[in-house]
């Protein structure tokens, strides 16, 4: 559907497209060839498979728990569920190139900025847990690929942190288009000049209903990450807090230790004053919620 479209656009005015792939998502349901592709006795088992210890209390009966104990909490049962969604990944790699061929076929590939992110990851048993939800870095980390030929550099790599909230003044920029004063950044200001950049704060947040935390289980978060740690607050006052650097797949949960109160103390400070200047209630229901 992209391709006719792209095919009937209007010739003597610019485009902006948005193309949504619904995977990987379950079902996982994609064509034998990739169904197929990755053999399942080869994956590894991660390094932080199944719970954690000082994890979050609600961890242990929530929704994803369940779901994880009901697939098999041995890693074998889950080997052939890993190894498809890797290969629905990959099919969507190939969708992906089919339509960037057809761009490059009708002449549009060479002066058009293509932008290629990710909603989020998925857990499959990592932490326990199955799904997203979550704010474990399996669930957060997503692709975040810009190609522009003639502005961004191939095959440039960035190490600053960056956030879905960035794409909106990206776009805005491209376009030459002087927007509201948005929340992210420019990231092709990032691409020029992809060292040397200062550090950067960046917050995620998962939110949910009353009704929706009696079923699922689990709590309404915000988190900030100044590197090299990740600070969460769920709002029923539980903290996760790791160091990224030592320790990447998030097992040792730091927060709560006295030799790091003043670091602690810094970060929630941060995230809850972010909280405030976004209008984001999420501290009052938070402060409310931790009252003894």
């Amino acid at each position: 559907h992209a391709i006719e479209l792209l095919e009937s656009r209007r010739t003597d005015r610019p485009l902006c497209m948005t193309l949504s792939f619904e995977g990987p998502h379950p079902p996982l349901v994609v064509p034998a060839a990739y169904h197929d592709l990755y053999d399942p006795e080869a994956i590894e088992i991660p390094g932080n498979w199944g719970p954690q210890a000082g994890e979050p209390s609600f961890m242990g009966t929530s929704y994803y728990r369940r779901q994880f104990e009901e697939m098999g909490t041995d890693f074998d049962a889950w080997r052939k569920s890993i190894a498809v969604y890797w290969g629905y990944a990959t099919y969507i790699d190939h969708l992906l190139g089919k339509f960037l061929d057809r761009c490059d076929e009708v002449g549009l590939l060479d002066d058009t900025m293509v932008i290629m992110v990710s909603d989020h990851g998925e857990m499959l048993g990592q932490h326990g847990l199955n799904q997203k939800m979550s704010p474990y870095e399996e669930n957060l980390r997503v692709p975040c690929v810009i190609r522009w030929p003639g502005i961004v550099k191939t095959g440039t790599r960035c190490d600053t942190n960056v956030s879905l909230v960035d794409i909106a003044p990206t776009v805005l920029a491209a376009a030459g288009v002087s927007g509201p004063t948005l929340e992210g950044r420019n990231l092709l200001d990032i691409a020029a000049a992809p060292s040397g950049q200062a550090p950067r704060d960046i917050f995620s947040q998962w939110n949910m209903t009353p009704w929706e935390q009696t079923w699922h289980g689990v709590e309404p978060w915000r988190l900030i990450v100044r590197h090299p740690w990740k600070y969460t607050l769920h709002e029923n006052g539980e903290v996760e807090m790791f160091q990224l650097e030592e320790d990447p797949i998030e097992v040792h949960n730091r927060a709560g230790n006295p030799e790091l109160a003043d670091v602690e103390s810094t970060l929630k400070e941060a995230l809850l004053q972010w909280c405030q200047r976004t209008g984001d209630a999420f501290s009052q229901r938070h402060a409310a919620r931790a009252r003894p």
